[in-house]
């Protein structure tokens, strides 16, 4: 009662503006930690905001793709695409944002700095904050040596049934 209204709405506003004060400092810290915690990872992760640019990329992965961090921070993602693979992305994550059900992680090549491609497995997850998506993770995988190694299985299984069809005695042979 000893308080006048004028009083108490200034005590709320103060309040409101205090509580807000300390929401955005614990937003700020929380987003310093995963960001501390994203450039530590040996693992080859980027994010990308809506619009497709990237907005936080690991070492490891702008080095795989002979860039430095900042080179590649804000780039459109479809850039770091080989010819012709950036079609297939954009339409993959244009449906994730849309709500679509994420996929197993596909297979793609990306283009490295120096014009050489390299084959990836990327696994893309939405990017959500308050319930509202505001962009994609994607882990990204070199998978040289595995499409390396399919390729050799497939020469042998070729070369091996061209024996057996040829020949009149594969076994012998």
């Amino acid at each position: 009662a000893a308080f006048e209204d004028v009083d108490l709405w200034l005590a709320q506003l103060l309040a409101a503006n205090a509580t807000a004060a300390f929401e955005r400092v614990r937003r700020q810290q929380d987003l310093e930690r995963y960001e501390a915690v994203l450039e530590s990872s040996e693992g080859m992760v980027c994010a990308l905001d809506r619009a497709g640019r990237v907005t936080l990329v690991t070492d490891p992965l702008a080095s795989l793709l002979g860039y430095d961090v900042e080179d590649v921070v804000g780039t459109v993602a479809g850039r770091l695409f080989a010819e012709g693979d950036a079609a297939e992305w954009h339409a993959y994550v244009d449906e994730l944002l849309a709500g679509g059900r994420p996929v197993d992680a596909f297979e793609t090549t990306l283009a490295r700095a120096d014009g050489t491609d390299i084959p990836v497995e990327i696994d893309v997850s939405r990017l959500t904050r308050g319930g509202e998506t505001t962009g994609v993770v994607a882990v990204v995988r070199d998978i040289g040596e595995l499409v390396e190694t399919r390729q050799r299985v497939s020469e042998q299984r070729e070369r091996f049934t061209h024996l057996f069809i040829n020949l009149p005695d594969p076994i012998v042979e």
